[in-house]
Formats: structure tokens, C-alpha cells, sequence
């Protein structure tokens, strides 16, 4: 519950596809920012690409803006390139995330407490996974249909922690 108002229950889901291309990925970024954009308060950006070479010039500038507001967010940090905050209220900024992040490593989105992350898109948004509501995960599969799959994934490690128990006790490496 939230603000007094019964929220859905939120899933862990990926989109299913090995997205290759550059146009998928673009596409299947903006779906999810579309989907979630009611819900999402703020981004985390990463400002760095493994595309650069094939980066467009508008793209290639929404980097250079993320970066300088990110050396404006953290004056004197070594990577002012990792981590830059974008608000959602911040119509200028959002349009820099929505045209940077299929060619970012890594974009955190976060939910209404600002703290928890909803939706990563990572490596330059050839993995792609979401906390989603029933139905949202229709209108994301609706969007992605002739593109990808949008499928839960499993919410138990169960057989990690066998392994993890015996390192910790060192029988394992």
C-alpha cells in the first residue's frame, strides 16, 4: 500500500530476446520508459557506451550532457560518468535519458520512494529486466510482440545458496 491506495503485486521479469541490434534495443528501452513512465521517479545513468563508434551525433551529445551534469552533480569525483541522477520532473533531463539509454552500459530506473530500483537496462540495453505489474507485463508484451517475449523470472536462488555455504565454510575454493 501506498498513500493509502492497494498497489499490484510486482514480478520480476526479463525481455527474453538476445537483442543485437542496435534498433532493437532502442526499441525495447523506450518500451519499458513508456510502460513504467507513470511510476518511475528517476534514472541512474550511466554515461559511458560499448557503441561509441556507432554512435549517432544526437546521441553522442545526450552523453556529453549527462556527463557534464554529472561532473555538475559531483564537483571534483573522478568518474563524473557513472551514476548521474536525472529526475523525472526534469523534462529536459528525461529526454537525455529516453535518447541515451539503449547506448548506456547500465540504466537504473527507480520507483515512487526513490530508493528502490524498478527497471535495468544494462549493456547498452541488450539485457533488460523489470519489476512488473500484470499489467504492465501486458502492455510491455503488446509493445515487444514481434520483437521479444517478456517472461518472469524465478524468484528463488534456493540451489546458489548450497555453493554459497560451502565457500563460506571453505570447501569450495
Amino acid at each position: 500500500m501506498e498513500d493509502g491506495v492497494i498497489t499490484p503485486t510486482r514480478s520480476r521479469y526479463a525481455v527474453e530476446k538476445w537483442i543485437t541490434d542496435r534498433s532493437e534495443a532502442d526499441e525495447a528501452c523506450l518500451a519499458v520508459l513508456d510502460v513504467l513512465d507513470e511510476v518511475v521517479t528517476r534514472a541512474e545513468v550511466d554515461a559511458y557506451s560499448d557503441f561509441d563508434e556507432q554512435m549517432p551525433e544526437h546521441v553522442r551529445e545526450a552523453q556529453e550532457s549527462l556527463r557534464a551534469r554529472g561532473r555538475a552533480q559531483r564537483p571534483g569525483k573522478h568518474d563524473p560518468g557513472m551514476f548521474v541522477a536525472v529526475s523525472r520532473n526534469d523534462s529536459d533531463g528525461w529526454c537525455l535519458v529516453r535518447t541515451y539509454a539503449s547506448w548506456s552500459i547500465n540504466v537504473a530506473l527507480y520507483y515512487a520512494d526513490g530508493v528502490r530500483s524498478i527497471a535495468t537496462l544494462h549493456d547498452c540495453g541488450y539485457s533488460i529486466t523489470a519489476k512488473l505489474t500484470p499489467t504492465e507485463v501486458a502492455l510491455l508484451t503488446e509493445r515487444l510482440q514481434h520483437l521479444s517475449a517478456v517472461v518472469m523470472l524465478p524468484t528463488s536462488r534456493k540451489r546458489w545458496w548450497p555453493f554459497a555455504r560451502q565457500h563460506a565454510n571453505g570447501r569450495l575454493g
